[in-house]
């Protein structure tokens, strides 16, 4: 993947800010560049949600493989749709999202974070249930301050996530924090992986075993 130069990144904004229309093609590298810049991320979810309608889904799959990780083209339309509750970019977004594979266990952005063993730790820990979805570790939402009020995940109190946690607990022999993770995503809410492992780790009814990769959660007493 080309890291982008300064030049490159300027004449993107002013394509974007200049209000032309972003073809298919252009998007796939717009976004490419933007795990080089998160305000250019930000800039194009908000570019995304005014005009998602001018878009053709089919071009969109056929630049899919020019993508150095097509997950990408997957969170981005996973965070359009927790900003647009429209019933055809709900169907746009399945279209694009249909069989993409996410990403191996990656950091999003590339250079912004310092590299070393305890940002990437930290990063892992406190990445978003969003990014972690596609394969992806980041902390930060690109979503604008005048996007952050219509984005539709939330932030889970853990009284709400305690009764979701022991429902999954009556209906499981084992839990791994995968599958925590997806309800807890099925109910839009937004936890930090650590925020997960520290209520596993908590609740009175559930031992852990094994390390923290592969760690699963036995639940106590429970009855086939």
């Amino acid at each position: 993947m080309q890291i982008p130069q300064t030049a490159d990144l300027a004449f993107v904004y002013d394509q974007i800010f200049s209000k032309k229309n972003i073809s298919e093609d252009n998007l796939i590298r717009y976004l490419q560049m933007a795990r080089f810049d998160p305000r250019l991320m930000e800039i194009l979810i908000d570019y995304g949600f005014s005009n998602w309608q001018k878009w053709n889904p089919i071009k969109l799959k056929q630049n899919e493989y020019k993508m150095h990780q097509p997950a990408l083209l997957g969170i981005y339309f996973e965070l359009l749709s927790a900003l647009i509750q429209d019933e055809g970019f709900t169907i746009l977004a399945k279209m694009i999202q249909a069989n993409i594979k996410k990403a191996p266990g990656e950091i999003f952005y590339f250079g912004i974070h310092p590299f070393d063993p305890v940002m990437a730790r930290l990063l892992v820990h406190e990445s978003h249930s969003v990014f972690q979805r596609w394969g992806f570790y980041e902390p930060d939402l690109p979503i604008s301050k005048s996007k952050q009020k219509k984005f539709n995940f939330s932030k889970a109190k853990k009284a709400d996530r305690m009764k979701i946690l022991d429902q999954l607990i009556l209906q499981k022999k084992y839990i791994q924090m995968g599958h925590y993770e997806e309800i807890l995503g099925k109910n839009n809410f937004s936890v930090s992986r650590r925020t997960l492992e520290l209520d596993l780790c908590g609740h009175p009814k559930l031992q852990s075993r094994g390390k923290t990769k592969g760690r699963i959660y036995r639940v106590l007493g429970y009855k086939d």
